[in-house]
């Protein structure tokens, strides 16, 4: 689809485009474009407001960081939240996509 990842971000910017990966990084995000449309001051002041100060007991945040156990313990989980007849689907999902960008390459 284009889009390239980059773990090591909380926020990307691309163009006109913003995205943040992830229930911190969102609020990351919120409060990063809270202080572009109304300044530091206030963004830090909504900060403080929501008492928002992450310090992560673990640092799991992403998988160039997790150990292996938990890698695999949170793919099984994922797949359990996920009904099985949608979890059949995506490889056929993903390679109807493949076959999209090849021949469109969009």
């Amino acid at each position: 689809m284009g889009a390239e990842p980059s773990p090591a971000e909380r926020i990307v910017r691309s163009g006109k485009t913003v995205t943040a990966a992830g229930v911190s990084a969102g609020i990351d995000l919120a409060l990063w474009l809270a202080g572009e449309l109304v300044g530091r001051e206030r963004a830090e002041a909504i900060q403080l407001n929501i008492e928002y100060d992450p310090h992560p007991p673990f640092d799991a945040w992403h998988m160039s960081n997790a150990s292996e156990a938990v890698r695999k313990l949170a793919k099984v989980m994922m797949d359990q939240r996920m009904p099985a007849g949608q979890r059949r689907l995506v490889p056929k999902i993903a390679w109807r996509r493949l076959i999209d960008f090849v021949r469109t390459g969009k």
